[in-house]
């Protein structure tokens, strides 16, 4: 649970640095980036992303075991709702631009580490070692 903690927090803190140099990056430019720059920043995203869903969805199933066919049927059904909400919202505000999903990547992982953090065990730093 802590290791799904720690990396889930890491991939959180990454993305949302990423997203925000990306940002300044995007509103520095006021027209599109270079191929490579939006490349780079995306494989970073989709990177992070890979990380946390598989980590957030075991964190939230631990409890659910006794259930976890059902569960995880709801958990998807509303991730898919509330992903199609706030994508059709991020969506809506395209400008032929990279700035409204940059900027909804910082917001929403700055979201979710607030969320995450405020949830989950801090993660200990150094782990406890029993003595004999």
């Amino acid at each position: 649970s802590r290791g799904m903690v720690w990396m889930t927090t890491r991939a959180l803190v990454a993305l949302s640095s990423s997203s925000f140099v990306f940002l300044m990056v995007v509103l520095q430019l006021g027209e599109l980036p270079p191929l490579f720059a939006t490349v780079a920043y995306l494989g970073v995203t989709l990177f992070c992303m890979g990380f946390m869903f598989g980590n957030i969805n075991a964190l939230a199933m631990q409890n659910l075991k006794h259930v976890a066919g059902i569960a995880n049927s709801i958990m998807s059904a509303s991730q898919t709702v509330l992903a199609a909400m706030i994508g059709g919202f991020i969506g809506s505000r395209f400008d032929g631009t990279m700035l409204p999903i940059t900027l909804g990547f910082f917001v929403l992982s700055v979201a979710s580490l607030a969320v995450v953090s405020r949830i989950a065990e801090p993660p200990d730093e150094k782990p406890e070692v029993e003595e004999a």
